[in-house]
């Protein structure tokens, strides 16, 4: 087990670094926790998850069903394309997200758990308060309602592990796409963890079963009957019933793909919860073509060669955009007051960033948020996206203090993707 420092001093959000729930390592350390948390038998009143989930709007479901047809040979032409038909096309009825989940007892107690790479866990009881309803991004779903679920009257019965489980998906995109061939883990499972349920009312078992990853920090529910690996399917019209709304860019915690990584350079002599600090699959990440557009600037002009040391990806006398750089505290410090002021600028008026940048990013963020056509006007569409970035900088800034007060010192390293 490994202690984590923090206080549950959340502030009205959710923070990795400062909830106190211990680092539990390996299958067997995990179920004695579980168990002497004596929460078998309880009365549940909800289910539900911190923060948001990945891929949850309407076109990437959407994008889903096509690739699914496609991987199984159905011709475009057939009618089922349409999006007419994808409404009642049954999908797999789970969700990735990358922030706890929290049961809500009857008696008014709680337990929190987040699995993590690399056969760890987050587990406690009570840690998290009721008006935590946000972790670093708004929630964008009703967790019982996208799952088709009411958890009331239910009770879990056990709590299993399936060790080191490699994807039984694994030769079937490997088939679809070569590319995966070169890459064996990607889709390697690490755990996956079953909580089996019965509702009393009903007088049905069901399982959700959180699957971790060894390479990148979200993982997925989904809601299992008979089989331990292939989730239930829903139809896509009601997994839209539990899906709200998320203006906002994602914030992370871990490794979630083609992203940059912020986290503490290692060090052979780091212990306990520093040393997780400096795991690359653990700490922050923001998406590449976030990055790209509102952050790049920022690192480049802060950025010290003195500290940066020559690699396969360049000599370090300039930013690595797909290489490491290292920044120490002082400078880390200058590049969010910098952040800070531009925010501040954006919600007063008087920004000077470069409008035709944003205007390229909200192009590309056009694919995963539908009010490209209701606000076909750039200029007002660019309007309208400022507080959206302003947001995005603060919990950016918000994040990075709370990580740097826990880590004390050393030297940050932003890692491309």
């Amino acid at each position: 087990m490994i202690d984590m420092p923090g206080k549950n001093d959340f502030k009205g959000f959710f923070d990795f670094f400062e909830w106190s729930a211990p680092v539990y390592e390996g299958a067997q350390e995990i179920l004695e926790s579980f168990f002497d948390m004596r929460i078998i038998g309880k009365k549940i009143k909800d289910i539900r998850v911190i923060g948001a989930a990945n891929r949850l709007s309407e076109e990437a479901l959407k994008l889903n069903i096509f690739y699914e047809l496609s991987k199984h040979g159905v011709p475009r032409e057939n009618p089922i394309f349409k999006q007419d038909n994808y409404d009642d096309f049954q999908i797999k009825n789970q969700v990735s997200v990358n922030e706890p989940m929290v049961i809500e007892f009857i008696n008014g107690s709680t337990f929190e758990f987040l699995p993590l790479p690399f056969e760890r866990v987050r587990q406690s009881i009570g840690t998290v308060p009721d008006n935590i309803q946000d972790g670093m991004n708004w929630s964008n779903f009703i967790f019982a309602d996208a799952m088709g679920l009411s958890f009331l009257d239910s009770e879990i019965i056990d709590f299993k592990i399936y060790e080191n489980v490699e994807s039984q998906n694994y030769n079937e995109i490997s088939s679809y796409d070569k590319k995966y061939r070169k890459h064996k883990n990607y889709k390697q499972i690490d755990n996956i963890y079953s909580f089996e349920f019965r509702n009393k009312k009903s007088e049905s078992n069901f399982c959700l079963n959180l699957t971790s990853y060894r390479r990148r920090k979200w993982y997925t529910i989904g809601v299992h009957g008979r089989s331990w690996y292939q989730p239930n399917r829903i139809s896509l019209s009601d997994k839209l019933k539990g899906r709200k709304e998320l203006s906002q860019m994602l914030l992370c915690t871990g490794n979630i793909g083609a992203c940059f990584t912020f986290n503490l350079s290692h060090d052979e002599k780091q212990e306990g919860f520093i040393r997780l600090l400096s795991e690359k699959g653990l700490v922050i990440s923001v998406y590449e073509e976030e990055f790209a557009t509102f952050l790049v600037d920022f690192f480049v002009k802060h950025y010290n060669p003195t500290y940066q040391h020559e690699s396969e990806c360049g000599s370090g006398d300039k930013f690595e955009y797909y290489g490491e750089n290292l920044y120490s505290f002082k400078d880390m410090r200058l590049i969010i007051s910098d952040i800070r002021n531009t925010s501040t600028n954006i919600r007063n008026g008087s920004s000077s960033v470069i409008e035709e940048e944003y205007k390229k990013y909200l192009k590309y963020y056009k694919n995963d948020i539908d009010f490209y056509e209701s606000l076909s006007d750039m200029n007002r569409m660019y309007e309208e996206f400022l507080p959206i970035v302003s947001d995005y900088y603060e919990r950016f800034c918000r994040r990075m203090e709370s990580f740097m007060e826990k880590a004390g010192s050393g030297m940050i390293e932003v890692v491309g993707p």
